[in-house]
C-alpha cells in the first residue's frame, strides 16, 4: 500500500510539474504574440502617417487624420503594456496637434492634452513622459490662454521628471508666469508604479487621472422659469458620487481627489427658490470636499461633466418641469432667450434633431424571410418604437423619412435630414445571409468597402439607388469630402456596443459582429453624423423568431436608445472652434 502510495504521489508530482510549465508557456506565448501584435499595429500607424503627409490630397480631409490618430490610439488602448503604448501615445498626441493646427477645433486641442496627460501620468518612467507634460503646459500657455493651468502642468516636470531633459525649459517658463495663489508649496511626486490604464471606446463616468488635487473655484447659480443650474467650476476633472437624503430633502456630490480653493467662501448661498433653498460646501477630510443642495421638498437633479473649463452641472427641477422644458426644446435651441440656457447647454450636448430612417418601404420589400416576414415592416416598426422612446426618454425632435409602407428613394432620405438640419442620423435595416448560421447585431458607416462581404451588403441595399456603379467615382468624392467620417465611427461604434449589451442581457447568443465603413448610398451626403444599423439576421430561423415578437423590437429599440444617448451625452461631440493661436513647438 505504501509503495502505491509513494507512486500515485509521485506521479501527481510530475503531473502538477507539467501543468505549471506548459501554463508558463502558453503565458509566454501569449506575451510574445501581444508584443508582435503592438509593434505591428505601431508600425502600421507610421507607415500610415508617412503616407498621409506625403500625399497632397489626402492631407486635407479630417477623416484621413482622424484614422491615423486611432490607429496609434488602438496600440496603447490594445497593449497598454507593451513598450509601444508610450510611443503610440506620443505619436497619436503629435499628430493631433498637427491637426489641430490645420482645423482650429477646440475638440482637437483637448484631445490632444487628453493623449498628452495620459502619457505623462500612467507611463512615468517613459523617455516620452516629460515631453508630453511640457506640451500639456505650452497647450494651456500658448492655445487656451490659461497661465493658472499652464504654472501647474510646468510645475510638475521637474517634481515629477527631476533628470528629465526638458526641467531647464520648465523651470524658465515658471520663472515667466504668475505662481497662482493657491500653489502648493511642493508638487506631490508621481508614482514610479504607475500601472497603464487601458482607455474605454464608449466616453468614460470617472475622468482622466489628475496628479495632485483639484481645486473647487467657485459656485455660481442660475435661476431660471422653472429650474435652478448650479455650476461648480474647477481647475482639473474630479470624480465624484452622487447621494440623495431625506428629513430634511437634499442631494450632495463628494468630490474625491479635491479641495477648496482657499479664498472660496464656505457660508452657505442663499437661493430662495421654490426648486432649491441653499448651496453648502465643506471640506469632508484633505482628499474630498462636498457641495450639498437643500430642498424644501423632493426634487430632479441632473448632474453632468464638462471640460474646457473643466466644471459640473447640477440643474434643478420638479419632476413635472423637467418634462416642460424638455417638451419645449426646439424654441430654446433655435431661438434661446437671452441669458438663458439652451436645452442643448443644459444637457451639455449639441444634439437637437434625430432622423429615424426606417430601411426599404413601398415598392422595395427588403430582405423577405422564408416564413414571408419583410424587412421593411420590422424597420419600420421599429423605427416608430425608437422614435417614441427618443421623443419621451431624451425630449428630443425626431424626424421619420417614412411612418407608413411607401417608397423612399435613398437620395431622398439623407435629403429630408440635411433639409431638417439634423444632427444624427441613423438608418434602421435588417441583415440577410445566405448562410442561414449567421446571426448577430453589425453598424455600417459610409467609408470604401474593406472586404467582399462589405462589397456585396453595399451591393444589396444600394438596389434600388438612382446611380449605378459606374457612377463611383462621384461616391468616392462624397466620402473624401465627408468630414463627419470620424463622428460618424464613432457614433456607429457607441450604437453597436450599446445595442449589443442591452440584448445580451435578455437573449443568449446575440453576436458583436463589429463596425464597418462601405459605399451606402443612403449614408452618402449626409450633413451630420450617420449610421446604418443591421439589427438581426431574417434569414437566421432563432433571430426571425425573434423578430416577430413585440419583446425583442422593444429591446433592439431600447438598445439604439441607450446607444444615442451615450454618444449625445458625450462631452467630445459639444465642442466649437477654437481660433486660438499656433500650436507648441
Amino acid at each position: 500500500m505504501s509503495i502505491m502510495n509513494r507512486f500515485f504521489r509521485k506521479s501527481c508530482g510530475h503531473l502538477c510539474s507539467w501543468i505549471i510549465f506548459f501554463f508558463i508557456l502558453s503565458l509566454h506565448s501569449t506575451n510574445v504574440f501581444a508584443k508582435s501584435s503592438a509593434e505591428n499595429l505601431y508600425r502600421k500607424a507610421k507607415k500610415d502617417y508617412r503616407q498621409l503627409v506625403k500625399s497632397r490630397k489626402r492631407i486635407k480631409y479630417r477623416d484621413q487624420w482622424e484614422r491615423v490618430i486611432r490607429e496609434f490610439e488602438t496600440v496603447a488602448d490594445r497593449y497598454p503594456d507593451s513598450r509601444r503604448a508610450d510611443d503610440a501615445l506620443y505619436n497619436a498626441g503629435v499628430v493631433t496637434l498637427k491637426l489641430r493646427k490645420r482645423s482650429r477645433a477646440v475638440r482637437d486641442t483637448d484631445r490632444a492634452l487628453q493623449l498628452f496627460r495620459r502619457l505623462a501620468e500612467n507611463y512615468p518612467k517613459s523617455r516620452y513622459a516629460d515631453d508630453a507634460q511640457y506640451f500639456v503646459g505650452e497647450i494651456y500657455r500658448k492655445i487656451k490662454k490659461d497661465p493658472a493651468k499652464a504654472y501647474r502642468a510646468y510645475a510638475k516636470i521637474p517634481a515629477w521628471f527631476p533628470k528629465g531633459d526638458l526641467v531647464v525649459k520648465a523651470k524658465a517658463r515658471l520663472a515667466e508666469l504668475p505662481r497662482p495663489a493657491d500653489f502648493p508649496e511642493e508638487v506631490p511626486r508621481a508614482s514610479a508604479s504607475a500601472a497603464p490604464v487601458k482607455a474605454s471606446k464608449v466616453a468614460a463616468v470617472t475622468p482622466p487621472a489628475h496628479r495632485g488635487p483639484v481645486h473647487l473655484l467657485g459656485v455660481r447659480h442660475r435661476v431660471g422659469k422653472d429650474y435652478v443650474r448650479v455650476v461648480l467650476d474647477l481647475d482639473g476633472p474630479a470624480d465624484f458620487e452622487e447621494y440623495h437624503l431625506t428629513s430634511p430633502e437634499r442631494i450632495y456630490l463628494s468630490l474625491r481627489n479635491t479641495r477648496l480653493a482657499g479664498d472660496l467662501k464656505k457660508s452657505p448661498i442663499p437661493v430662495a427658490n421654490e426648486n432649491l433653498k441653499a448651496i453648502r460646501l465643506g471640506q469632508f477630510n484633505p482628499q474630498t470636499a462636498r457641495v450639498v443642495l437643500d430642498f424644501e421638498r423632493p426634487r430632479k437633479v441632473s448632474v453632468f461633466s464638462l471640460t474646457s473649463p473643466d466644471r459640473i452641472v447640477l440643474d434643478v427641477a420638479a419632476e413635472d418641469a423637467t418634462l416642460s422644458r424638455l417638451a419645449k426644446y426646439k424654441e430654446e435651441i433655435r431661438d434661446p432667450a437671452e441669458g438663458s440656457p439652451s436645452l442643448a447647454e443644459q444637457l451639455g450636448m449639441k444634439v437637437a434633431k434625430v432622423i429615424v430612417d426606417p430601411g426599404h418601404g413601398g415598392k422595395d420589400p427588403g430582405c423577405v424571410s422564408r416564413g414571408g416576414m419583410m424587412e421593411k415592416e420590422i424597420t419600420l416598426d421599429v423605427g416608430l418604437r425608437l422614435k417614441k422612446l427618443l421623443e419621451e426618454k431624451l425630449g428630443l425632435q425626431v424626424v421619420m423619412t417614412r411612418d407608413r409602407d411607401v417608397y423612399v428613394p435613398l437620395e431622398q432620405r439623407t435629403a429630408i435630414a440635411n433639409r431638417e438640419k439634423a444632427d444624427l442620423f441613423i438608418s434602421i435595416h435588417v441583415n440577410a445571409a445566405r448562410n442561414r448560421s449567421l446571426r448577430g447585431v453589425e453598424t455600417w458607416f459610409l467609408d470604401l468597402a474593406a472586404s467582399e462581404r462589405a462589397k456585396k451588403i453595399a451591393a444589396r441595399e444600394n438596389t434600388y439607388a438612382a446611380h449605378r456603379m459606374s457612377d463611383l467615382e462621384k461616391i468616392l468624392n462624397d466620402l473624401l469630402m465627408n468630414n463627419k467620417t470620424q463622428e460618424s465611427s464613432r457614433l456607429a461604434e457607441i450604437l453597436q456596443g450599446a445595442l449589443v449589451t442591452d440584448l445580451s442581457r435578455n437573449y443568449k447568443g446575440v453576436n458583436s459582429l463589429g463596425v464597418k465603413g462601405a459605399p451606402f448610398m443612403v449614408l452618402v451626403g449626409a450633413d451630420m453624423p450617420s449610421v446604418l444599423s443591421e439589427i438581426s439576421f431574417i434569414s437566421n430561423p432563432t433571430e426571425e423568431k425573434r423578430l416577430r415578437k413585440d419583446a425583442y423590437r422593444d429591446h433592439i429599440a431600447q438598445g439604439l436608445l441607450s446607444g444615442i444617448t451615450r454618444f449625445v451625452n458625450s462631452s467630445e461631440y459639444a465642442y466649437s472652434v477654437d481660433t486660438g493661436p499656433s500650436d507648441p513647438r
